[in-house]
């Protein structure tokens, strides 16, 4: 599975409700509906973050039909998918755990 581009724009500081506390574009997001659960991946880090304010973005403008395509691709790959959030351009991406890792780690090595 490549990234698809979901049709929401995410807030701004969205990603620090999460709990996340660092400053790389890419950041991943491994969103478990039910349970709550939400792990955040930057930069070669994974940590636990608050699923709450998952909930709430659901609810922003797109958020109906974003969250419909998150669960459809749930069903048919039948696991969780991976979220990407671009920070600078403010938008979300559904995709599997290689597409996300391989993004998330380009940024990574850019830096090194």
């Amino acid at each position: 599975m490549r990234l698809a581009q979901l049709p929401i724009e995410i807030p701004p500081f969205f990603l620090e409700a999460c709990g996340y506390r660092g400053k790389a574009r890419y950041v991943g997001l491994h969103w478990n509906e039910d349970p709550a659960e939400l792990l955040i991946s930057d930069n070669g880090h994974t940590t636990r973050g608050m699923a709450r304010p998952m909930v709430l973005l659901w609810r922003r403008d797109g958020g109906e039909r974003a969250l419909e395509r998150f669960r459809i691709e749930r069903e048919e790959l039948g696991r969780v998918p991976w979220l990407l959030v671009d920070r600078s351009r403010r938008s979300l991406f559904l995709g599997d755990a290689v597409a996300v890792w391989c993004t998330v780690e380009r940024q990574r090595l850019r830096r090194s």
